[in-house]
């Protein structure tokens, strides 16, 4: 038997080491996966995803200069078509509202 005692002792060493790494590994996932740690690596690749979309959109704009400035050219036109309409004199002649000689027809 004196065999068997060597061996145990080995084997209790095995089996104790074994345990706490899988108590670290079971604290590691805790914390992993802790609201906090969670929110955290959300907003990091988030901000990874949007600093990406940043630089493709910095990428296509620098291709697309013309189209752009069309685009804003167009978008200041329409939010100014009141005050333009207005010194060309025909401020009055695009309004939605209907007259009322139309109101009686039906």
């Amino acid at each position: 038997m004196p065999d068997i005692d060597p061996r145990l002792a080995e084997d209790r060493a095995l089996r104790n080491a074994a345990l706490a790494v899988l108590k670290a590994d079971i604290e590691h996932a805790k914390t992993s996966f802790a609201p906090k740690s969670i929110a955290r690596r959300t907003g990091t690749r988030m901000k990874e995803g949007a600093e990406e979309v940043y630089d493709l959109a910095i990428d296509k704009a620098d291709d697309n200069r013309g189209v752009i400035a069309v685009l804003i050219g167009a978008l200041f036109l329409f939010l100014a078509r009141q005050p333009i309409l207005e010194i060309f004199g025909l401020g009055d002649a695009f309004e939605s509202e209907p007259d009322d000689g139309e109101a009686g027809h039906g």
